[in-house]
């Protein structure tokens, strides 16, 4: 028996069974690739009719590479390349072996242990619903390395090979099953005599050419791309085009591994397997920045679900009622999360109308999952039964949560949480879905303000999966974990902060969103201010953003902010002439752009008949100018929001911003991509701009105190 796999021999049949000492899954290892090696040399040289891999970890295969090794690799580029080429020698022995080989998939299987499996000749999966099966790498700056960009294509065909490698996804095992990616599906219960009788038919050759003849092109489609030259090319560059849309070819590994398999489409294996090598050993070396702010940031996310934040962690009361003050798009948005995970939902709504468009927006969102096929009919009817409503609070007594998403007005607000107590259990959370008004102003008044939570869900609730926990001076712990644990429960990314207006992501980036108004104001034109933060990387330029989020919601939310801070928040005119001319965006159809058909959009002339209002003149601008104060201005509010323990670390501020404002991930994060640039270097820049454009841009006093020392937001 060794440290990670146990042998054992049973009717000329041997079987490994993996158990990754010490954690919860099994992860492959340069030290786990070793024993492997000798276990495949002993079988190798004994009188066997299979070789069986199994897993002893509960819904685990294999979890994919030890991502903490590669890591440690990065900077050395010698131990990384070693441990691709020492992955290929081993998975190349295992595919090699004289008798037939099976993997056996009871539950999740990622990045190498999916190679793993793909060395072997032959793949069980069972019905097991955490059965998920997929390479993944691509989101980690990489991509299959062990063989998958090679194998994957040959057993499924090259379409649906290449596709799934590309965009990372993974399948569920009745599709597996249908892609002849696995070659049979059992029930988890019966597995163990499914597969002895399995493994007594692959050792004959009949049984096994029987199985083997259904993989391979089998439709008229798949022919024509496998088998004509010119299907292949078509495929190629259409792959190519959807690649550049979703990644504006910020992310190079997708494009480097389509390159990879449009070369060995045709070529034997073998070659293809060496090309693999040569090819993933070149991309780490041009594009190791990226792959290791990707892992780093894989990290992050493993981190922040352990750590959600600073606040004292009680037994959670479990919440399986909520109820819902609000039923516009961010409230019913919210029930559709929800009533998601079988919690059901009471709405209050002022009138039946905005009640009957509240129902009609949460229906529409089952609608599109059951049109995608992610939700059956069944499941999605049951969902939306899930959900009900009226005009006053009757039926709020039974539960255990009111999240409010009324009107960013406090009066209002406060108004709403004075019914509330009076009709709530005592143990029931009121939480607040706003987004910049402070929790400890909205409990001024409350009988009991201990149980008033922040709990700002990012537009639109159903994509987003940053929900910002803000706790008040006198929030309870006993309201603060059992929200936490909600989030967690809806499947959304909880983070705990503390409470000041704009609280963390809105108070950050409403310091770029104002400059991008200011460069306009100046003049610059606004195409220019788009391109420049596109090409940067974010995902949607400032001015389309406002559009879709509403210029009336920005400049109010903004207000709140530029009230709180003062100068450095100070909006350009633009913003209320914006509001005040009621060009509110895609909504109204006029906005910064003018809409068409919802999509479509042309920018719009009334903007510059206010930009002259505002005494905006036409000026010349660079790419960089743009860039720099854009994301500049976010960094020195970011250090301002660490110096206030806003957030406990560095990480969770760059995290908070990756998953509330889709800040690019290729970057690392804010705060990450800073350190590239140098806090010296930084506070420079700011003390220019400080002189030609203002006091916003007055350094904070720990990026100034960081410049003095040399260190960097990362720094121990």
């Amino acid at each position: 028996m060794g440290k990670y796999f146990e042998k054992s021999v049973k009717a000329d049949v041997a079987t490994l069974w993996f158990d990754y000492p010490g954690e919860k899954v099994n992860k492959i290892s340069p030290e786990v690739l070793e024993e492997l090696d000798t276990l495949i040399g002993e079988c190798s040289g004994e009188k066997l009719k299979a070789l069986v891999i199994r897993s002893k970890k509960e819904d685990i295969f294999i979890a994919g590479a030890d991502l903490k090794t590669f890591e440690a690799a990065f900077g050395k580029m010698e131990i990384a390349e070693n441990l691709i080429e020492r992955g290929h020698a081993v998975f190349n022995k295992l595919e090699a072996l004289p008798f037939p080989t099976v993997a056996v998939i009871d539950g999740v299987t990622l990045g190498g242990g999916t190679e793993l499996a793909l060395a072997c000749t032959f793949r069980i999966a069972t019905d097991n619903p955490k059965v998920q099966i997929g390479l993944p790498e691509v989101n980690l700056g990489i991509f299959p390395g062990w063989g998958g960009t090679q194998r994957l294509p040959r057993i499924i065909g090259l379409e649906q090979g290449v596709m799934m490698i590309i965009t990372g996804r993974s399948v569920d095992a009745k599709k597996a099953f249908k892609l002849k990616l696995v070659d049979s599906l059992v029930p988890k219960e019966f597995l163990d005599e499914y597969l002895n009788r399995f493994v007594e038919k692959v050792s004959a050759k009949k049984g096994r050419d029987d199985i083997l003849s259904k993989r391979g092109a089998t439709t008229f489609r798949s022919f024509l791309l496998e088998k004509n030259p010119f299907g292949r090319v078509f495929f190629f560059d259409q792959a190519k085009k959807g690649i550049m849309e979703k990644t504006k070819g910020f992310y190079p590994a997708p494009l480097i591994a389509l390159d990879l398999m449009k070369k060995t489409a045709t070529v034997p294996l073998k070659r293809g397997l060496e090309e693999e090598v040569r090819t993933f050993k070149a991309s780490l070396r041009d594009n190791q920045q990226i792959a290791k702010n990707l892992i780093d940031i894989f990290f992050a996310q493993e981190e922040i679900k352990k750590n959600a934040g600073a606040y004292e962690k009680v037994e959670a009361m479990p919440i399986k009622r909520a109820g819902l003050i609000g039923a516009g798009t961010m409230g019913a948005g919210i029930a559709y999360v929800i009533t998601k995970k079988d919690i059901p939902v009471r709405f209050r709504e002022i009138n039946l109308e905005a009640m009957g468009k509240g129902y009609a927006h949460v229906s529409q969102l089952i609608h599109k999952e059951v049109k995608k096929k992610k939700l059956t009919k069944e499941l999605g009817v049951r969902q939306f039964h899930h959900v009900s409503g009226g005009l006053d609070l009757s039926g709020f007594n039974q539960v255990d949560i009111v999240i409010e998403a009324a009107l960013e007005n406090i009066d209002i607000k406060k108004k709403i949480y004075a019914e509330l107590e009076s009709v709530l259990r005592p143990d029931a959370i009121i939480a607040t879905n706003t987004s910049t008004l402070m929790i400890d102003k909205l409990a001024e008044g409350m009988r009991h303000p201990e149980r008033l939570i922040g709990m700002h869900f990012f537009n639109p609730p159903e994509k987003m999966p940053l929900v910002e926990i803000i706790k008040g001076e006198k929030t309870a712990p006993v309201v603060v974990s059992p929200a936490v644990e909600f989030c967690k429960k809806l499947g959304k990314t909880p983070l705990v902060v503390k409470d000041c207006p704009g609280f963390l992501v809105n108070r950050i980036f409403a310091a770029a969103a104002n400059e991008a108004g200011w460069l306009l104001q100046e003049g610059v034109p606004m195409k220019e201010i788009e391109e420049a933060i596109l090409s940067f990387g974010m995902p949607m330029g400032p001015f389309t953003l406002a559009d879709e989020v509403g210029n009336d919601i920005a400049y109010k939310a903004f207000h709140v902010i530029e009230n709180a801070y003062g100068e450095r928040m100070k909006q350009p005119q633009m913003a209320q002439l914006m509001d005040e001319n009621k060009l509110l965006g895609k909504k109204t159809g006029e906005g910064y752009y003018i809409w068409t058909n919802g999509s479509g959009k042309k920018e719009n002339p009334k903007v510059q008949e206010l930009l002259v209002k505002a005494g905006g003149k036409k000026r010349e601008s660079s790419k960089k100018e743009i860039e720099e104060r854009f994301v500049l201005a976010m960094v020195n509010e970011a250090s301002r929001c660490l110096e206030e323990g806003i957030v406990p670390s560095s990480r969770h501020l760059d995290m908070a911003l990756l998953y509330g404002i889709g800040f690019p991930p290729f970057r690392g994060g804010l705060l990450k991509y800073a350190d590239t640039i140098g806090s010296k270097e930084i506070v420079d820049k700011l003390r220019r701009f400080e002189i030609d454009l203002g006091r916003r841009f007055q350094p904070s006093p720990l990026l100034s105190e960081m410049a003095k020392s040399g260190k960097g937001f990362y720094s121990p």
